[in-house]
């Protein structure tokens, strides 16, 4: 099981990973980031775009569970055991059910939407629940921050200020994947300040999410000692090459 270290304990990361999205709607690709490219239109072309350009890591999103309007396992469970990539998965994982589904298809990440803050023991009790399944499971906590609030995107609950919430993140998280939703899909580059002040506060290791427009952003990000950053609509729009992206994994 892995297990988040401090900041102050670990000092800089050795590695600043990026981790190219696809987002599944209605077991397609999803047009919301605006792809322009006819070459990465369809989710299998991707893969191979990624892989071929040396990517290895891919951020996985099911949307339609995420905003509980359906799901799309089957296909996610489809993409995860026939590609040679490593997969982080996100949306929608608020229950067990989700959580073991993914375990068994063994994926390299599993991303908990931040309900679960508020079920601490339930969260101590993934540890057992991994441990049913296989030995390296990892738990990363996905939270949007708007207007200082942590909040759920799929749901648009509201659990608190993230000053107070994300220095208590348990051990049991190794990453928080931070995405500011003031800049989310809008590719009006970081705001520096704002995950310098993050990093400096959680135990975690920290992956920004939200706003990438340029290489610049994300040589900025991993100067601050951050671990990743996820690229969305900068890879679709083509204002990032794939082959850009795989240059900045240090």
């Amino acid at each position: 099981m892995s297990a988040g270290l401090s900041n102050n304990q670990s000092g800089q990361f050795q590695h600043f990973m990026v981790y190219p999205a696809i987002d599944i709607e209605s077991s397609n690709l999803s047009t919301s980031r605006g792809q322009s490219d006819g070459a990465i239109a369809d989710i299998n072309s991707l893969l191979s775009a990624l892989g071929d350009a040396g990517l290895s890591k891919v951020h996985l999103v099911d949307l339609d569970l995420a905003f509980s309007r359906g799901e799309n396992y089957k296909l996610m469970a489809e993409i995860i055991s026939t590609s040679d990539l490593w997969f982080q998965v996100s949306g929608g994982v608020r229950d067990f059910q989700v959580v073991e589904r993914y375990l068994k298809l063994k994926v390299g990440r599993i991303n908990l939407d931040p309900s679960w803050l508020t079920r601490p023991t339930e969260l101590g009790q993934l540890i057992d629940l991994c441990a049913q399944y296989f030995d390296n499971c990892e738990f990363a906590l996905a939270i949007d921050i708007e207007a200082d609030q942590v909040k759920s995107r799929g749901t648009g609950e509201v659990f608190g200020l993230w000053r107070e919430l994300i220095p208590n993140i348990p051990e049991i998280i190794s990453h928080v994947i931070v995405t500011d939703n003031s800049r989310d899909g809008k590719m009006s580059g970081v705001k520096l300040d704002f995950y310098r002040e993050i990093n400096e506060l959680v135990k975690q290791q920290v992956i920004a999410s939200g706003g990438v427009s340029s290489i610049s952003d994300l040589i900025e990000l991993k100067k601050l000692g951050l671990s990743g950053a996820i690229v969305g609509k900068a890879i679709y729009s083509g204002a990032i090459t794939l082959k850009e992206l795989a240059d900045v994994i240090i």
